[in-house]
């Protein structure tokens, strides 16, 4: 699955724009895997497909002003991503997949969807 070169910029709607670190954040969209299954003669084989969800990896920048906890429980919520070539991306309804570690210093999340599309 293509990786997105570099994200400018992740905007939730309850929490606004993330703090995010420079050049330490991936988004991978989501896709199909797709699995070739061998038919009796050569025209008849054929594939299953199994989704991937999208992800997002962020690590953010320690700031007093963003609620770690609270982040740490969203779900159902429509994120936005905007790339280093312009594009901007949404992840609809997603939820946090794993949770930050603030007291440990370990400032790093992962968001994930069943789906994302590319929105300009």
């Amino acid at each position: 699955m293509a990786r997105l070169i570099q994200i400018m910029s992740v905007t939730l709607p309850s929490f606004g724009q993330l703090p995010i670190k420079d050049n330490e954040n991936t988004f991978t969209p989501w896709g199909k895997d797709r699995e070739h299954h061998a038919g009796q003669n050569a025209l008849d084989g054929g594939f299953t497909e199994k989704q991937n969800p999208s992800k997002l990896e962020l690590t953010l920048n320690d700031t007093v002003d963003i609620d770690y906890y609270a982040l740490n429980i969203v779900e159902d919520e429509n994120i936005t991503i905007e790339d280093s070539k312009g594009g901007v991306h949404m992840m609809p309804r997603a939820w946090c997949s794993v949770p930050c570690k603030p007291e440990t210093g370990e400032v790093k999340i992962e968001f994930m969807a069943n789906t994302s599309e590319r929105i300009q």
